[in-house]
């Protein structure tokens, strides 16, 4: 490691220990139509806490190197949103490459693209026996 990161990580323990957990909260409120349109509050313990959580994650280690979640690592932050905040963060992932999607989908995230395509090769076909059907009956 080099001396940089060793400094870092040593200031990163130093703030841990002057920025207290009691007290320190964070809330993602999304104020418009969707998650880009989001404002992040938080009490001056809360800003400093997620500081250094932040820092923290930097050197975490990764929980499982060889499988799909490979970028995964280890985090809790459970403690510091508040109950009411919109957004809540439970899966950590830290990686150097962001041309690569993320590895983490759902079920859901696969199924919906399919199931979307599924439904306009219906329509245009359904369109098309309703076109011919209806010439024939005219004619």
């Amino acid at each position: 490691m080099s001396a940089p990161d060793e400094r870092i990580q040593a200031m990163t323990v130093e703030l841990e220990q002057l920025c207290p957990r009691d007290g320190a909260k964070v809330r993602i409120k999304i104020y418009g139509g969707g998650a880009d349109e989001s404002r992040l509050e938080a009490n001056r313990a809360g800003y400093l806490r997620l500081a250094a959580e932040c820092l923290k994650a930097a050197y975490a280690p990764f929980t499982d190197a060889t499988r799909k979640e490979q970028f995964t690592i280890q985090a809790n932050w459970n403690d510091l949103f508040s109950n009411d905040s919109d957004v809540q963060i439970d899966w950590f992932e830290r990686r150097d490459d962001f041309t690569s999607p993320s590895v983490k989908r759902t079920l859901m995230g696969r199924l919906i693209p399919a199931l979307f395509g599924i439904l306009v090769v219906a329509g245009v076909v359904f369109a098309i026996v309703g076109v011919v059907a209806t010439f024939m009956w005219l004619f």
